[in-house]
């Protein structure tokens, strides 16, 4: 009998803690169910949402705010307005126009067209661990997809002269097989590769990619039809890229022999999307159709590779497919959001 009356104590013990443990902890489990029922943290919040990769109405206006704001902040920055006590600057949010903005750019002289634009082709993917745990020798250059593996003597354009065997004896890239093409913008086998704003197409695979090389890009409007665009390439060799001499090498041949082919200057098209860029605000894509290469000069620390080109794609909006009329007509009456 006694050990009939330890076994219930025993049992109404362990009932009461499992009664105390639901009652008082912090999920709810209903009486003789197991498996409980659970409700998210923020379920139904924007958060939730994001996290969750779904596109709901609160999602869509929040992306359109971030596009809005950014759009806005464009022309805004700090100006430095006095100094404390202690000797430190003191600074305000400004306006600053872009008409003032390019003012203050150094142009290269010999042409003396209006420049509407500057682009930078710093690389806009490359992370700390690519710069700095992977071994700089290993680096390769992207290939675009885009090219073919083709040179020969047609290749060139009416009025220039090819030396077949010097093209091919100082391409680094022309015995690399359809299967070693790489995507542009992903570290793959040890190799960084690039993904630069400026994107450049061609029919044949060139020696060097032009674009792997352009620290900016100046358009000036030569007239309603017709822009030039200069790429500044600097004329120091890169430490940590083994075929930039070579590059440079050739962009010498070019300057003393123009009327050289050259397979860096045989492009098509030149596009990119405006991002931080001066003289047009940002989420544009312009797109120009190479006419004619114009010339090499020295300017500074640069070579300036011009070319004659016609716009195909100007300032086309790739936001506006986000755009939220509703949210957009509260910005415009100033309502609450």
């Amino acid at each position: 009998m006694s050990n009939w009356i330890k076994k219930q104590i025993a049992n109404i013990a362990i009932a009461m803690s499992n009664v105390e443990n639901n009652t008082l902890g912090q999920e709810s489990i209903d009486g003789g169910v197991e498996t409980g029922k659970h409700q998210r943290l923020n379920q139904n919040s924007v958060m939730d949402a994001l996290l969750r990769g779904e596109i709901t109405e609160e999602v869509e206006k929040l992306r359109w705010r971030i596009y809005k704001t950014s759009l806005a902040m464009k022309n805004y920055g700090t100006k430095v307005v006095g100094y404390t006590i202690d000797g430190h600057p003191i600074t305000k949010i400004t306006y600053v126009g872009d008409e003032e903005r390019l003012a203050k750019i150094k142009k290269e002289p010999s042409d003396e067209y209006e420049l509407i634009m500057v682009v930078d082709n710093t690389n806009v993917s490359a992370s700390v661990f690519s710069s700095l745990n992977l071994d700089i020798d290993e680096y390769d250059e992207p290939i675009n997809s885009k090219t073919t593996n083709i040179i020969n003597k047609d290749a060139a354009p009416k009025g220039f002269t090819i030396d077949v065997d010097d093209e091919i004896n100082n391409s680094s890239n022309i015995e690399l097989g359809d299967d070693e093409i790489k995507t542009i913008g992903e570290v793959k086998d040890n190799k960084v590769e690039l993904n630069l704003p400026i994107s450049i197409t061609r029919e044949h695979r060139p020696k060097f990619e032009l674009e792997n090389y352009i620290k900016k890009l100046h358009v000036k409007e030569i007239n309603d039809k017709e822009f030039l665009l200069e790429f500044f390439i600097s004329k120091y060799p890169n430490q940590f890229d083994k075929k930039s001499d070579f590059f440079l090498s050739d962009i010498k041949k070019l300057i003393s022999q123009p009327k050289r082919y050259n397979s860096i200057i045989d492009i098509n098209t030149v596009s990119f999307v405006t991002n931080n860029t001066v003289g047009v605000p940002d989420f544009l894509e312009f797109e120009y159709t190479i006419q004619k290469f114009d010339k090499i000069v020295e300017f500074n620390e640069f070579y300036v590779v011009k070319f004659i080109s016609e716009v195909t794609i100007e300032a086309k909006s790739i936001i506006d497919k986000f755009r939220n009329e509703e949210l957009d007509e509260k910005y415009k009456n100033k309502e609450k959001r």
